[in-house]
């Protein structure tokens, strides 16, 4: 379960820079143990930037569902639980040399990382608690 967003908050974060919503994505997905992507019978959604092969992650169901649209029709909002983000997602990532896509707003800019630096990121934030 996850917490209650509205829509002022939404837009609130999704107007940060990229590197905030990174930190506010960081913060949520650690106090929450949940990350949101999307997904379809084809499998997970990804997008291509920069040459790199991105699998886009949200904090909260509202932001993934919002991208459920368009190249993305079809595809559902699913959680990942934090556990195997961490022990299963990432490393798998890694080793498919594939990008995490954080947060990416309305025009689709957000950070895009190795997911080694994703883990990181993740790891700093749960040393914090």
């Amino acid at each position: 379960m996850t917490y209650d967003l509205n829509s002022k908050q939404i837009e609130a974060v999704t107007s940060l820079s990229d590197a905030k919503r990174f930190d506010h994505f960081i913060a949520r997905i650690v106090d929450w143990e949940e990350v949101w992507s999307l997904k379809a019978e084809s499998g997970w959604a990804t997008v291509e930037s920069e040459n790199r092969l991105c699998i886009p992650f949200w904090p909260h169901v509202k932001y993934a569902e919002s991208f459920a649209k368009g190249d993305w029709n079809g595809y559902i909002a699913e959680a990942i639980t934090l556990a195997d983000f961490i022990g299963k997602w990432l490393p798998g990532m890694e080793k498919d040399n594939t990008f995490a896509g954080i947060f990416p707003n309305k025009e689709m800019r957000g950070v895009v990382l190795e997911p080694n630096r994703v883990l990181l990121a993740i790891n700093e934030e749960i040393e914090q608690y």
